[in-house]
């Protein structure tokens, strides 16, 4: 019921008139089964994008009906709009999250990590021992990240480098002409190599090393319906309320061409380095831009043409990079969370980075499997709500709050559950009650502070010190305006 038909198309383990039950899990057929719906509605939630397919409706009209001698699950005609927006979301899930440039560049850093981990903690050698494989689990992560094995210094950097995202740099993607859409996935690993070994032999300017291979990498991502180039609707059957026993197809003339695409599959390459030194990505950049020209690969802006004679050539304007003021987190409950850089600077602190790994209802996940999120998005959370409270209050009372005052309790938020242990309360109430009676639970909010300052020693805020000493300041200084206010 997993794997769906044998190459014969029957199915194993139950009659042909029970081959509808194939369809539910795993929908070989069409693709509409209770694991997309599932991860649909969960994902879209967490990722904090808005999901319009309702599968609740879909379930609420299908039926059971024989076609072409075969048992399958059909559904309302009128639901076709439905489907279709499904397959569109699908698409859309995968450029916006699965495909998403930067969440491809982690998952490449992650397995640069384990890959030079692999040597201590033969990883993949758990494939061949059931024991060990049940005890590989995504806490391999934090394993490597807090080691202090010398051997495992390289795959412990380039963890630290993803949590204080200093990332490999997106070259740039295009989508990839027709003739090369068609080749297989095997003539695309041979290809990749060819691609790499051109955008390394590109000429260099003047005082400028060659580039290798190893300094590019290079992925081809297919975007479909999950039919690769069919219309998995074209194997969907459906009944109209005259005649609820009989399925049929929805012709394609009778579907909105709005819904319509004129392609079902197209693949697009995107090219990364994996050097974090800013003049080797910045050869790169440009590797890249010429070796697309030479290809005739589509890139939206074209870059200007660069001399060949020029010792040190300007980089194309939209190749100099943008500093950005603020750094903007999209969560699943308060939707885009805008921060300031200091307050960028403390989530990218390993003391801060913790709080992914610390779940913020303790042990609750095991009775609630959704209560699985951590202090990390509960203290940016309140850390956002902070501002917008403040930013409320000085709009009507501009007089009395500062955007320093915003900062400092802001940072103040997204501090707040720095002293947390394992399993939150688990382990400040419980386990320490247990351990010693006579020690108080409120000793966690010392950690707290004490976990504050060494943050703000390593990275030297002074500006964020000088905030966090000015505040009392503040705040008498907004109790004398007060004050004077209402006396007046």
């Amino acid at each position: 019921m997993i794997n769906g038909p044998e190459e014969n198309g029957h199915y194993k383990g139950r009659p042909s008139n029970k081959s509808f039950l194939y369809e539910i899990v795993a929908n070989k057929r069409n693709g509409l089964d209770v694991d997309k719906f599932d991860y649909f509605a969960r994902d879209f939630h967490h990722l904090g994008i808005k999901n319009s397919f309702d599968h609740n409706r879909y379930i609420t009209f299908a039926r059971v009906l024989e076609v072409d001698g075969q048992w399958q699950i059909c559904t309302r005609d009128k639901e076709v709009p439905n489907i279709y927006e499904m397959f569109h979301m699908r698409s859309s899930l995968h450029r916006k999250a699965y495909q998403h440039k930067t969440n491809k560049v982690t998952e490449l850093m992650i397995r640069d990590a384990l890959l030079k981990a692999d040597k201590t903690y033969k990883i993949s050698e758990a494939i061949g021992d059931m024991e060990k494989y049940t005890e590989l689990t995504d806490g391999i992560f934090e394993k490597i990240l807090y080691s202090t094995e010398e051997e495992l210094k390289d795959a412990r950097e380039i963890l630290q480098n993803i949590h204080s995202r200093k990332l490999y740099r997106c070259l740039g993607e295009t989508k990839l002409t027709d003739e090369l859409a068609t080749k297989k996935k095997d003539d695309f690993e041979i290809i990749k190599e060819k691609w790499k070994s051109e955008l390394a032999a590109m000429p260099t300017y003047k005082d400028e090393e060659r580039l290798s291979e190893s300094h590019f990498e290079i992925i081809v991502t297919t975007f479909d319906f999950g039919k690769k180039e069919k219309n998995p609707m074209d194997n969907l059957n459906v009944y109209n309320k005259f005649d609820n026993k009989k399925g049929f197809k929805v012709p394609r003339e009778q579907v909105s061409q709005f819904l319509l695409p004129h392609k079902f599959s197209e693949k697009w390459i995107s090219v990364y380095c994996t050097s974090l030194d800013e003049n080797t990505q910045r050869v790169a950049q440009r590797n890249f831009y010429e070796w697309c020209q030479r290809n005739n690969l589509n890139l939206s802006p074209r870059p200007p043409q660069l001399q060949k004679d020029d010792p040190q050539p300007k980089r194309p304007p939209q190749l100099q990079q943008v500093k950005r003021q603020t750094k903007v987190f999209n969560d699943p409950i308060h939707g885009h969370m805008e921060f300031d850089p200091i307050l960028v600077k403390i989530i990218d602190t390993p003391q801060f980075q913790r709080l992914r790994y610390i779940k913020q209802l303790g042990g609750a996940y095991f009775v609630y499997p959704g209560a699985s999120h951590s202090r990390f998005e509960h203290s940016l959370g309140v850390a956002h709500l902070a501002g917008l409270f403040l930013k409320a209050l000085q709009k009507d009372q501009p007089e009395i709050i500062d955007d320093k005052d915003i900062l400092c309790v802001q940072i103040a938020g997204l501090c707040h559950n720095l002293g947390h242990g394992p399993f939150s309360d688990v382990f400040d109430r419980i386990f320490f009650k247990k351990h010693n009676p006579d020690l108080d639970w409120k000793k966690s909010q010392e950690l707290c502070f004490r976990r504050i300052c060494q943050m703000m020693t390593r990275l030297s805020l002074k500006k964020l010190s000088k905030g966090l000493t000015m505040n009392r300041r503040h705040q008498k200084a907004a109790r004398k305006r007060r004050s004077t206010s209402s006396t007046t």
